[in-house]
């Protein structure tokens, strides 16, 4: 009875979902932009089975982006920490017609 209850609230929940969803679906491309979607997503989530919660589907397609966004933001540090400027060569070895980074 309990495993008979349980998925029919899942069902249920899942439906509840379908229909938040569908209202995302009416959301212009700048708003859905704004909260981390796009178009795709949310006709993607809502190409789910029937049985399946749509909103579980967008939520890891967001959490894949923030994470990949974190990634990109770690790797970033970590190259402009070891990054070192471009130096000049003394002023003394450049020569006219030379380029203009020996311009000083």
């Amino acid at each position: 009875m309990r495993r008979s209850l349980r998925s029919f609230l899942r069902l249920w929940r899942a439906w509840r979902n379908r229909l938040a969803v569908r209202n995302l679906a009416e959301f212009d491309d700048r708003t859905l932009k704004d909260i981390g979607l796009t178009r795709s997503d949310v006709d993607g989530a809502l190409a789910e089975p029937l049985f399946r919660d749509p909103s579980i589907a967008l939520a890891l397609k967001v959490h894949d982006q923030q994470a990949a966004a974190r990634r990109l933001a770690a790797d970033g540090l970590r190259t402009v920490a070891v990054s070192r400027p471009q130096q000049r060569p003394a002023t003394g070895r450049c020569r006219a017609g030379a380029p203009a980074a020996c311009a000083s």
